[in-house]
């Protein structure tokens, strides 16, 4: 059994799927997938024989040197994880550079409206002006002395602050057993096109997206140090993140019962149960709450939506009624629809996996100056980008299916030894934290059944949980078959090099 996934036998194998590839992939099969019309050009045709010589040529090497080949990368003591680093800050300004400011929402004019009337917009005022004012309010500065372009070079400057923080979480971690899986981890958070893009845009989720990954520092801080200083500033940074966005409203549920899991573990008395969870109410109350007061001020409910718009600034979201259409929206994975219809079209709306999965690896809605993959020939990247996203895909599955199963039993985790007590509390933070973004996106969402709220980007603050998820299923796979880790290497950096090629060619275009 251990001879069948030997390095060389692997390589042979998937020489011979590349052969194979090259050879079968041929008209008569891409017509079909990637034409919804059933006719492609003759310059595509060019193109699929050029793509069928290169896996021939591929497969035939790996066959004739499978025995000379060792992708073994990452070794302890290279400098991988300090490369990936300098790559991601280096993709971060290029995107910054060539990236126009604004997406399709218009945050830049709630940040005008303060610069120039020193003044917070009311809920039904602005587009936007229902998200809470702290991304807005340390932006203005900048539009008071810049232009739009000034303004994003805030939102570079968060991204790359965060960035730089998840690049110290990853390296840090014990919830990662090898220095190969972390390198892995951080080059999928440098490379993810959809959040550098969106890490880059005048919009609140750059700080959003800071504050999630300060919010797993601090957690798993108080985790191991479970003092009133750690808590404190826990509660500080989750009240400023109600302050950036309202939906880290999911987080709250899940930090105070961690709070008492903690102080039962720990043996605190009543008293110390009791200021704990005070201590963490208060602040997160006193500074997250400003929005919903205001909105219930000046609206009657804390919460504004599309009832209450009566000057019909979100006019979109009834426009967008009729996504989710019963059972076959929650059960309809096929990718395949993706490849063949790469951009938002009646053929994929209409399913919540595909929704969240096509903008998760892609810009499947329209939302930047980054379209030159969007026309023909290029469209090729976009349907190349969603079949190799399914191998990390899958891989993110298997780590959280890997997480739900390792913790099963909370009560033996409960009376497990300090270490391990503590390690299976952040495994379990890793898994509730992005469960709770999940289900409020797709609650928010069904709650307005309208597409553009089911985007994968919304899933973002909780990045550092996708990667853990992701490294979790590299290790589940290298412990069940050791001889496919070189495989999974080769596989992935195929993966990664196409993520890239989008940055290639859309910045290329922009030049």
């Amino acid at each position: 059994m251990k001879n069948k996934f030997q390095p060389d036998k692997i390589f042979l194998m998937l020489g011979v799927l590349s052969v194979g590839i090259g050879i079968v992939f041929n008209e008569w099969l891409v017509v079909p997938l990637f034409s919804s019309d059933g006719i492609i050009d003759s310059s595509a045709r060019i193109a699929i024989r050029i793509f069928n010589l290169l896996m021939i040529l591929i497969g035939l090497t790996f066959v004739v040197f499978r025995n000379n080949i060792h992708f073994d990368i990452f070794k302890v003591g290279d400098n991988s994880f300090r490369i990936i680093l300098i790559a991601g800050i280096l993709l971060r300004i290029l995107v910054h550079i060539f990236l126009q400011p604004n997406n399709n929402d218009p945050h830049f004019e709630v940040i005008e409206f303060i610069s120039e009337k020193g003044a917070l917009p009311r809920s039904d005022q602005l587009l936007m002006a229902f998200h809470p004012p702290l991304y807005y309010l340390l932006a203005a500065p900048f539009a008071m002395v810049g232009t739009a372009k000034f303004v994003q070079f805030f939102s570079l400057l968060l991204s790359l602050c965060n960035f730089y923080l998840l690049y110290g979480l990853i390296k840090r971690t014990s919830l990662l057993k090898t220095y190969r899986v972390k390198c892995h981890v951080l080059l999928l958070t440098a490379i993810l096109p959809q959040f550098v893009i969106f890490s880059s845009f005048i919009s609140n989720d750059s700080l959003s997206f800071l504050i999630a990954t300060l919010i797993f520092i601090l957690t798993f801080r108080y985790i191991e140090t479970p003092t009133y200083g750690h808590l404190i500033l826990l509660s500080i940074v989750l009240g400023l993140g109600l302050l950036t966005k309202g939906s880290f409203i999911a987080i709250a549920p899940i930090l105070f019962p961690l709070i008492l899991v903690v102080g039962f573990y720990r043996n605190r008395t009543f008293a110390q149960h009791a200021a704990a969870i005070a201590v963490f109410c208060v602040i997160v109350g006193g500074l997250g709450s400003y929005k919903f007061i205001e909105n219930t001020i000046s609206i009657g409910q804390p919460i504004f939506n599309a009832a209450n718009d009566e000057k019909g600034l979100h006019s979109y979201v009834p426009r967008q009624g009729g996504t989710y259409q019963g059972l076959k929206s929650i059960v309809d994975i096929n990718v395949v629809k993706l490849v063949r219809n790469p951009f938002l079209g009646e053929q994929t709306k209409h399913s919540l996996p595909l929704l969240l999965y096509g903008t998760f690896w892609y810009s499947y809605i329209r939302e930047s100056n980054f379209n030159a993959t969007r026309d023909y020939p290029l469209t090729v990247l976009p349907r190349a980008m969603y079949l190799v996203g399914l191998l990390p895909t899958i891989l993110i599955l298997l780590g959280a299916g890997t997480c739900i199963w390792q913790n099963r039993s909370p009560m033996k985790i409960f009376k497990s030894p300090n270490p391990n007590f503590n390690l299976r509390l952040k495994e379990g933070i890793v898994i509730l934290f992005l469960l709770s973004n999940l289900t409020l996106v797709l609650t928010w969402g069904l709650k307005h059944d309208a597409w553009s709220f089911f985007q994968g980007r919304l899933l973002f603050p909780s990045v550092f949980s996708v990667a853990i998820l992701f490294g979790w299923g590299f290790e589940r796979i290298s412990r069940w078959r050791p001889g496919l880790q070189q495989a999974l290497n080769v596989s992935l950096f195929f993966a990664y090099s196409v993520l890239l090629s989008y940055f290639i060619v859309e910045i290329g275009y922009q030049v």
